[in-house]
């Protein structure tokens, strides 16, 4: 069951002593050490700024929940605001000594041809190649989640991510936005799927209340829910030549043909989720974007 309380508490990290901008990603971030006493310990954080009149910031929050609902591995996300800007933290998911490779460096090395600094409209950015690439990793699965689904490979975990993007319309799983975790372990580097993070641009995050309500009630198909939903474009292209990115659904489809056993698994999963749970956020904090 989701709950997203009435009051999500708001982190003030401005004391936080700030480390390092965050390359990845387009967004602003950069990193905080949180003070001992505070509940996150020692744990480097990534704060990261929500865009001006968007949900970004609920969008992170709420994917958080959601997923940690269905049990697909994340990173956890939290409210904060760090000399009065809002935006959200989340607590590094590798531990002391580990790092992380994200899958355009992976893919670059690959594919000579492949150019890992193009976040989208990348059209060697294929959904097979990344799927298979991790297969053919043989990767442990992220966290400690193999216990969760000991049925489920990497590759089989990361096909959950991508069916989740397709449920809440997340439309930003460039190659910087998952990858490989390097985590010491027993005095030699294991190599792990890293969890799902950087949920942002979900959820319609980018609508106002009003076009919200005007979806919801409109006869106009093409501008209904589902017609703004059928429009939703994930960052791979597929096998062919087509100089469009996928639709999210045509991931899944292709998912579904060539992955079957991980794809139905996490179809069914999905599927059961009893809507009528999901707790909406006040509008107080939904208006903290």
């Amino acid at each position: 069951m989701v709950y997203l309380a009435q009051m999500l508490p708001i982190h003030d990290v401005s004391d936080w002593i700030a480390e390092r901008p965050e390359a990845l990603g387009s967004k602003e971030k950069f990193w905080l050490l949180p003070p001992p006493e505070s509940q996150f310990g020692e744990t480097p954080c990534l704060f990261k700024v929500g865009r001006p009149d968007t949900g970004e910031n609920w969008a992170e929050l709420a994917c958080c929940e959601f997923l940690k609902s269905l049990e697909i591995p994340c990173a956890n996300y939290h409210f904060a605001i760090y000399n009065g800007r809002r935006g959200v933290i989340s607590e590094r998911f590798f531990a002391r000594g580990g790092s992380f490779i994200p899958a355009n460096m992976i893919l670059s090395k690959l594919d000579p041809e492949y150019d890992g600094s193009i976040r989208f409209k990348q059209a060697r950015y294929k959904i097979l190649t990344a799927v298979g690439m991790l297969r053919n990793m043989h990767l442990r699965a992220p966290l400690e989640f193999q216990d969760v689904y000991p049925h489920l490979s990497a590759h089989g975990f990361f096909i959950g991510y991508l069916f989740f993007d397709a449920l809440v319309g997340n439309t930003d799983r460039h190659h910087e936005n998952w990858g490989v975790m390097v985590v010491p372990e027993g005095g030699r580097a294991i190599f792990k799927l890293a969890p799902s993070f950087d949920h942002a641009s979900s959820l319609g995050r980018d609508q106002t209340d009003e076009t919200r309500r005007e979806r919801l009630n409109t006869r106009d198909l093409r501008y209904s829910v589902e017609g703004y939903a059928e429009r939703a474009r994930s960052a791979f292209y597929g096998l062919g030549r087509s100089g469009k990115a996928l639709k999210s659904r045509e991931v899944v489809t292709i998912l579904a043909d060539s992955f079957p056993d991980p794809s139905e698994f996490w179809a069914e999963k999905l599927t059961e989720v009893d809507l009528s749970e999901v707790v909406p956020v006040s509008g107080t904090v939904w208006r903290l974007g």
